[in-house]
């Protein structure tokens, strides 16, 4: 059994607009929301950069709720004023994105998704929608680490579940309800494929798990929630079954950056 690389990847995470502009009021209340943050780098953050159409000012947290209606209705994103870091959020007409990047170890991890989901999941117009998202990749040396198979799928959370089985761009699909005694042969038999480059995903309302082999001696794996709950209630399942690395890195350095990353 191969392990998943935790310590490289990130945990990015959008909140959706409920509307097609920003307005004062979601500014006033992301100012208070980085005052309050649990993420110790937006403690660092004393102004914002606003951008829009030929426009582009820098205004302090404090002077946010001075601002005119006029310079309010150009803006199109948001990002802070921060030096040394990697962008802790970007705020858009769209969308609110975070990302969580570094040398993540487990209990860091699913105790961060918690805490980001609970402050910034109340951001005034932006409460529409969440994305939650986790890419992660494990190579090996023999064969496929067919555990993640034998191990996760089945005990994924209960529900009515899509399923896709792509190999060499031909693609079998249908419907399970989970648990299962088995699943549907073309996912069964991939299991065997050693040289095959293939893609398995599961999806359930606005979750989704998914495995790809594209490379001879790699595997991904993308966890892509909509549901918190269900988000964790998988990533437990990764650690229960022992698929992390045991060894964390140096405590001294666990500490994790918050950026935009790559997978938003």
């Amino acid at each position: 059994m191969s392990l998943l690389d935790l310590y490289n990847t990130s945990v990015s995470f959008k909140f959706y607009s409920e509307t097609v502009s920003i307005s004062r009021n979601t500014l006033v209340a992301l100012c208070r929301l980085m005052v309050t943050s649990p993420l110790s780098n937006h403690r660092d953050i004393q102004g914002l950069y606003l951008e829009g159409d030929h426009y582009f000012q820098k205004v302090l947290l404090a002077n946010v709720a001075d601002l005119e209606e006029p310079e309010i209705a150009r803006i199109t994103g948001v990002t802070p004023i921060i030096e040394g870091s990697e962008l802790p959020f970007h705020l858009t007409r769209n969308d609110l994105k975070i990302s969580l990047s570094g040398k993540l170890v487990i209990g860091k991890l699913k105790q961060s998704v918690e805490v980001v989901v609970a402050h910034f999941g109340k951001l005034t117009g932006y409460t529409a929608g969440l994305r939650i998202e986790l890419p992660l990749r494990s190579t090996f040396t023999m064969k496929p680490p067919s555990g993640i198979h034998e191990k996760i799928l089945p005990d994924l959370p209960e529900g009515h579940y899509e399923w896709e089985a792509i190999v060499n761009d031909e693609k079998d699909s249908g419907e399970i309800d989970l648990p299962a005694s088995r699943f549907p042969l073309p996912i069964q038999r991939l299991t065997e494929l050693i040289h095959t480059p293939y893609t398995i995903r599961l999806t359930s309302g606005g979750n989704r798990f998914a495995i790809s082999r594209h490379k001879m001696q790699e595997l991904g794996v993308m966890l892509s929630a909509a549901d918190p709950k269900w988000f964790l209630d998988v990533v437990s399942l990764f650690e229960k079954q022992n698929f992390f690395p045991e060894t964390a890195p140096d405590p001294n350095h666990v500490q994790p950056r918050w950026g935009m990353g790559t997978h938003g």
